[in-house]
């Protein structure tokens, strides 16, 4: 799942002018602030958000120096050789904000849309688990995908780019320890929790090729929606090396068509498997027929970092596609027996009406005056931020609470008491395990200014 890190941060809607692309010669001997040199500068957060790795801590004081609520002390900018100012603003965030001693609270300026996106996502699949009449949403977990792949595919796209700057850092092993450090550690906690359980559940025990991530080719016996996140683990393997081979032979410029055209590959796979020896058992569960959404997540993320005006132009299509997801939610409701050619294709379009949701709650804004609407977009983003916690641990709980309550009668109240139960569970799983590994990881992994 994608995680709380990968969130949106500067996202501010401005407009950008030619003067942004103007190359700019650094003097290394001019003491000057450098933040308040660039604020002038680049007027576009827009443009900064977009054309750097910007952390919100950079983005507040870049606003605090502009209303003359912090001051930097002058000190010489020795940066030679810069082609382009935004370069020295991107050294300028990783090596001189460190020293300025400030700390920011940690969720500020996240996107609330794509806040939306993962709480919409992580409800369906919940709900999809824990009442039998609403399985269908959990076509939910291709909501994720999309999610995955757009914020995993922005960090990659723009780690890419600053790695062509003089300043730039990009390694392979930077990228996977990354991921590996965020997604890892509440995965083994709750494989752990898992495997404790099993006498409870004899028939659903817990291999040790858990551990590689392989239960969706090799088996998955227990431990239910970890298939997808074998999915998203191999394209997070993946995702750096086919990117070396696309940039590398075909150009970055080409990738406005070439992803789209790589999301199609499940589609035919999955065409030739029908036409052929027939589609395998549980064949949605296979990364290499169900990972469209990923690519088309990536696809997105493109747009966003490099060809900004399509991004923009964007939104006036995802309207009408927007309406694809809830068109097969229904269809699907209404007929139990779907023939196989559009079981076959439905994930395909799953991925392009998410996709259309995406890029619509991107531009999402909300500002509640109210108390309940405050309560509401605070429930929203608390589900965003336990989303991962709630998708590997719900099902265990559900299981756990259905064997202390079999005496119960079924009903609305037996139901309402294993949701709350597990929702419970979840959250302070998320506190007790997930939140922790991921201020372990920013401190192992956030370089130390020099």
């Amino acid at each position: 799942m994608p995680s709380r890190h990968d969130s949106d941060h500067c996202d501010l809607p401005l407009k950008m002018n030619d003067e942004q692309h103007t190359p700019q010669k650094i003097d290394p001997n001019r003491s000057q602030p450098p933040f308040v040199l660039h604020a002038r500068i680049f007027k576009s957060v827009e443009w900064i958000d977009q054309n750097l790795q910007c952390p919100v801590e950079a983005y507040t004081v870049l606003h605090q120096i502009r209303g003359g609520l912090l001051t930097i002390p002058d000190e010489p900018l020795a940066l030679p050789g810069y082609k382009h100012v935004h370069t020295a603003i991107s050294y300028n965030f990783r090596h001189i904000l460190p020293r300025l001693n400030y700390k920011q609270p940690m969720h500020t300026h996240r996107n609330f849309g794509l806040d939306l996106a993962r709480a919409l996502a992580i409800t369906m699949v919940f709900l999809s688990h824990g009442i039998s009449a609403l399985d269908t949403l959990g076509v939910g977990v291709d909501l994720f995908f999309l999610l995955s792949g757009f914020l995993i595919g922005r960090i990659y796209l723009r780690a890419q780019k600053d790695a062509h700057e003089p300043s730039g850092t990009f390694t392979l092993w930077g990228f996977w320890s990354a991921r590996w450090f965020r997604t890892l550690p509440p995965y083994l906690a709750a494989l752990a929790l898992f495997a404790l359980a099993q006498p409870h559940f004899q028939n659903n025990p817990i291999h040790p090729y858990y551990l590689l991530f392989l239960q969706n080719y090799v088996g998955l016996t227990g431990f239910g929606p970890s298939w997808s996140l074998c999915v998203e683990e191999h394209f997070y393997l993946a995702l750096p090396l086919l990117g070396f081979l696309l940039l590398r032979f075909a150009g970055r410029k080409n990738l406005l068509w070439l992803l789209p055209i790589l999301a199609l590959i499940p589609q035919l796979l999955r065409t030739l498997a029908v036409l052929g020896p027939g589609l395998p058992t549980n064949w949605y569960w296979r990364t290499h027929f169900h990972c469209e959404g990923l690519i088309l997540g990536v696809w997105l993320a493109y747009l966003f970092v490099d060809r900004t005006e399509i991004w923009r132009r964007l939104r006036t299509p995802a309207i009408p596609l927007a309406l694809i997801p809830i068109a097969i939610l229904v269809y699907q409701n209404l007929t139990p027996d779907q023939p196989l050619p559009f079981r076959a294709t439905v994930f395909l379009l799953y991925a392009i009406g998410y996709a259309a949701w995406l890029r619509l709650l991107y531009d999402l804004r909300w500002s509640p005056a109210s108390p309940p609407s405050r309560l509401l977009k605070n429930t929203i983003h608390g589900l965003a931020l336990a989303s991962y916690s709630i998708y590997l641990i719900h099902t265990l709980v559900f299981n756990d609470v259905r064997l202390m309550l079999g005496a119960w009668p079924r009903g609305s109240l037996k139901s309402s008491t294993i949701l709350v139960a597990a929702l419970v569970a979840s959250v302070l799983f998320y506190f007790a395990i997930e939140r922790p590994t991921i201020h372990l990881r920013d401190r192992v992994l956030t370089p130390k200014p020099k």
